[in-house]
């Protein structure tokens, strides 16, 4: 049988991922990785920092219970009004750097599975009789961190290129104004990675 890719995700075949990797209670890093595709996330930027900060390999433990996720430093949100602001986007310019310290309250975050191998993630079996078989979900990559209504990417002003850059990112917005991120901004998403605690 053959499998035939299908490009148009639909919320009633995209939901939230079961996926292992990010089972609650968990710890992980975070990647940030290039992407304008949940599909089809792309190269590595960088990693976050136990303080929110986007860098170049410090990448902090991160623990996720339930939907909350939290560095040694505490829980991580878009709403610390310490943090900078997208002043480059039109429909960000109030929107707060991802951030984790003491005193923050948790968004609420969850994943749909990724396929970071660049291997289709989801897959349509059809028989000789080119009729629809079966449908399916791949479980085998990194699950994307997500928040409020599929709301998966990130708008990166800039990447790191040394050990010790320490970058604002934030929340990705849009409309009718700007359907992308601004001028020499990059959209990226988060890429939660397992890693062992024993």
């Amino acid at each position: 049988m053959a499998f035939l890719v299908l490009t148009l995700v639909s919320l009633t075949v995209l939901t939230q991922a079961q996926n292992p990797a990010f089972a609650s209670p968990g710890h992980g890093n975070i990647h940030v990785v290039n992407g304008t595709s949940i599909t089809n996330p792309g190269n590595y930027l960088g990693c976050m920092a136990d303080d929110g900060a986007f860098t170049l390999d410090t990448c902090a433990i991160f623990t996720h219970v339930n939907s909350t996720l939290a560095s040694q430093l505490g829980y991580c949100n878009w709403h610390d009004p310490t943090k900078p602001t997208n002043v480059d986007a039109i429909y960000g310019q109030n929107v707060h750097a991802w951030s984790c310290a003491s005193g923050l309250t948790s968004d609420g975050y969850y994943t749909l599975v990724s396929s970071y191998e660049q291997t289709p993630m989801i897959r349509e079996e059809r028989g000789r009789d080119g009729k629809l078989t079966s449908l399916g979900q791949r479980s085998d990559g990194p699950p994307i961190i997500c928040h409020q209504n599929l709301d998966c990417f990130i708008d990166v002003k800039g990447i790191p290129t040394k050990p010790e850059d320490r970058l604002p990112l934030w929340e990705f917005y849009w409309g009718s104004q700007q359907v992308d991120v601004p001028a020499g901004h990059t959209r990226g998403m988060f890429l939660w990675v397992p890693v062992d605690q024993e």
